[in-house]
């Protein structure tokens, strides 16, 4: 027999099937970032407890302990589509479909400043940093470019078989490998 499955199923937070050491809570509301955005990114710095948001030609540098911007950076003609930290160099990496470019800044005693950019003849839609390798792979159309975060030297590019187009990457460190949501 072949049943449909029912499309009024509801599922709450109380019916998740959490493991019992994990505690979902509602930790505080944050009201105003900027005015408005045409995208909205974030990244979390962890060894020094901030995170950065991106969006509106515009990055923000908040502090995790007082939810408070600390800094804000106007970005001009640079649309960010993806921004990731450099764990290795201490660096925020942000793309953008529009210039077809990586930008970096680094995050220093609670401030962003530019650092650099990396022009890529595709438009880049997202990047990650693979931390024991010390390696950051950028997601193009149908590529994926594998380059040194301190070097900036392009190391390969591997092309995605049946002309599928990268969505998303994320790296498994523990396997040595990235996934990668393709459309």
């Amino acid at each position: 027999s072949s049943s449909k499955p029912s499309l009024k199923t509801t599922t709450s937070l109380n019916t998740l099937n959490l493991p019992p050491q994990m505690k979902i809570t509602h930790k505080k509301k944050i009201y105003l970032t900027q005015k408005r955005f045409t995208s909205c990114i974030l990244t979390h710095i962890s060894n020094k407890s901030l995170l950065v948001t991106a969006g509106d030609g515009q990055m923000s540098l908040w502090d995790l302990n007082t939810f408070k911007i600390i800094k804000t950076l106007q970005i001009r003609n640079f649309e960010i589509n993806h921004i990731c930290y450099l764990e290795h160099t201490g660096l925020i990496l942000g793309s953008s479909w529009n210039t077809r470019e990586l930008r970096l800044w680094s995050v220093i005693n609670q401030d962003i400043r530019f650092h650099s950019r990396k022009s890529i003849n595709d438009g880049a839609s997202c990047s990650i940093q693979l931390t024991k390798l010390d390696i950051v792979c950028t997601a193009l159309k149908r590529d994926l470019l594998f380059w040194g975060s301190r070097s900036g030297k392009n190391y390969f590019r591997f092309k995605i078989p049946n002309q599928l187009e990268i969505r998303v990457i994320t790296a498994v460190e523990n396997k040595n490998c990235i996934a990668v949501g393709c459309k």
